[in-house]
């Protein structure tokens, strides 16, 4: 079995401390010496060529696919991370009620019209063409290879959703169709809390730390990430 890694991935596990990286090569190695069955046995997704899958060693997720190269099978490994750490309480909603739109109504848009696009025309992406990228072009990732706007990655890495902020205090989401599907509210830790388009509370945006935001549901389980 030929093994093959990404840049980013190899920078990732060069910069590990040395037990993970040891035990990140180990596993290279029992990986090098498994049959098609074993393979089979042990990945998920191995029939599935050219999707993306997680593999578990302790706190560390790796990020890989299979492709076929003149008929031979080939394991990339992409990127890894580690296990998302427990949230502090300060960016838990059900902790800090600063953060939670059931508390604070200055983060709430039943409450705050202002925060609300279905009230306020400049964050309304249906009556502010420079905010739609439907109508902005500068604004849209399928025609703009400079975007610079946020993607919303699942679990397994899919990007299903972009962001274009419609001020400083209000992001919005769109997916690839040009589909404006949800938004966020800025919060006290700089985070946001999520809204559907029906103003329903649908999760929340933590700075994972760096220039990013994990994704948490209500119920403040980790689905995604905005990179």
């Amino acid at each position: 079995m030929q093994i093959l890694a990404m840049k980013k991935f190899e920078d990732k596990l060069n910069a590990l401390g040395p037990s993970y990286k040891d035990n990140v090569i180990k596993f290279f190695s029992s990986v090098k010496k498994m049959s098609e069955d074993d393979l089979s046995r042990n990945f998920l997704g191995f029939n599935k060529l050219n999707k993306i899958f997680v593999y578990k060693i302790g706190a560390l997720r790796l990020f890989y696919n299979f492709i076929k190269n003149n008929g031979k099978l080939i394991l990339i490994f992409l990127d890894l991370t580690f296990d998302i750490a427990p949230l502090n309480q300060s960016r838990n909603p059900n902790y800090n009620s600063l953060i939670n739109p059931n508390y604070n109504s200055q983060i709430n848009p039943n409450y705050n019209s202002l925060i609300n696009p279905n009230y306020n025309s400049q964050i309304n992406p249906n009556y502010n063409s420079l905010i739609n990228p439907n109508y902005n072009s500068q604004i849209n990732p399928r025609y703009n290879s400079l975007f610079s706007g946020y993607y919303f990655y699942d679990l397994e890495i899919n990007a299903l959703e972009f962001t274009i902020p419609a001020n400083g205090d209000v992001l919005l989401f769109f997916n690839f169709s040009g589909e404006f599907k949800r938004y966020g509210i800025k919060h006290s830790q700089d985070g946001y809390v999520i809204f559907d388009i029906s103003n329903r509370w649908a999760g929340h945006l933590e700075s994972d730390g760096g220039n990013g935001f994990n994704y948490f549901d209500i119920n403040n389980r980790w689905t995604g990430f905005l990179k």
